[in-house]
């Protein structure tokens, strides 16, 4: 019996365990046939063991299908020898939470894994006799602080399933359920919501300092900035607009247009063969990946992409002050004047 628990805890399917209710699963409980030989406390901690079995079997399955999915778009796109296009179910952001959660999941196996092993060593404060008895309270008990968080990330995985929210609204869900009074839920979701910050800060800086606006996106391979083509008042530039589902809405309209000011710098110098400075680049960059902070010890957020203003604002003035010394030359700028 103790063995087909853990079976069941790792994934595996039984014939002690059924799913219920039977038309619309959402949780395993004993089985009928076997539940009339256990007293009803061995019931209940069964029970309590199959909901928690059901939840990380849910989890499981659907992180290793949308991180497929996004493997199999991301292949299709470079089939389309670099063409944007939307084709498969497969987004970066999803697969990036997909694998942040595996990650967290690696902690429940684990403790299936440590389980085991005390048993067969016979250890004394899990096996309760020589004949290698194991209560099934000591099994709850192992297994306890794992309840709120496979709980709360099967609920998660039930919104995804249903919706399909925006990179940006995904990052706002994070941090409403990083802000909770449970540490453990709060270490997790701090986590990984780190995660996708990180991948937007990364998508950021291939506009803001490196200037790639393509004229598509896909969720795939989203475009933190779109070229929506020629600038009306003067044809030979382009004009760029930010892809609004990457944006989280803590992101404000000033640092906004300030991301569009400096990429479209950079995404002009980019057209014309030239680039930043690569000083001013890797100080930039460096800046930007100290917007996303992460206490590794404890697990938690000391910053977060509130530390974006500070940082995109930095960007604009080294960017704009590099322009008028360098670029703008007192010709232009005459130019410049003349026409307004």
């Amino acid at each position: 019996m103790l063995a087909e628990v853990l079976l069941v805890l790792s994934g595996h399917p039984s014939a002690f365990f059924t799913p219920y209710p039977p038309a619309q699963p959402t949780t395993l409980r004993i089985s009928p046939e076997l539940e009339k030989y256990l007293h009803p406390g061995e019931t209940s901690s069964l029970n309590t063991l199959g909901s928690l079995a059901w939840h990380y079997t849910r989890i499981r399955q659907w992180s290793k299908t949308t991180i497929a999915n996004a493997q199999t778009s991301i292949l299709d796109l470079n089939r389309a020898k670099g063409k944007q296009r939307e084709t498969g179910q497969g987004d970066v952001y999803l697969s990036a939470l997909a694998h942040g959660i595996t990650t967290v999941l690696g902690g429940y196996e684990a403790a299936i894994v440590e389980l085991e092993t005390k048993v067969l060593e016979m250890d004394e404060g899990v096996v309760q006799d020589l004949q290698g008895h194991v209560p099934l309270s000591i099994i709850v008990a192992t297994f306890s602080p794992w309840f709120a968080p496979l709980h709360s990330l099967s609920d998660l995985v039930d919104v995804l399933s249903r919706d399909s929210p925006t990179p940006g609204q995904l990052m706002e869900m994070l941090g409403e359920l990083s802000d909770t009074g449970n540490p453990e839920l709060e270490r997790i979701y701090g986590r990984l919501l780190t995660t996708l910050e990180s991948l937007f800060v990364t998508h950021l800086t291939t506009f803001v300092l490196f200037g790639q606006a393509p004229t598509t996106t896909s969720r795939a391979m989203p475009a933190f900035a779109l070229d929506v083509g020629p600038d009306a008042l003067s044809p030979r530039h382009r004009t760029y607009a930010l892809n609004g589902d990457l944006l989280p809405r803590s992101i404000g309209a000033k640092s906004r247009e300030s991301m569009l000011y400096v990429g479209r710098v950079s995404a002009t110098l980019r057209r014309e063969g030239r680039e930043l400075p690569r000083s001013m680049v890797d100080a930039l960059r460096k800046a930007f990946d100290g917007v996303v902070v992460l206490d590794d010890e404890a697990g938690v957020r000391s910053r977060g992409l509130e530390g974006l203003d500070e940082a995109i604002g930095m960007a604009r003035r080294e960017v704009g002050e590099w322009l008028w010394r360098y670029v703008l030359t007192g010709s232009q700028v005459i130019d410049a004047l003349e026409t307004l």
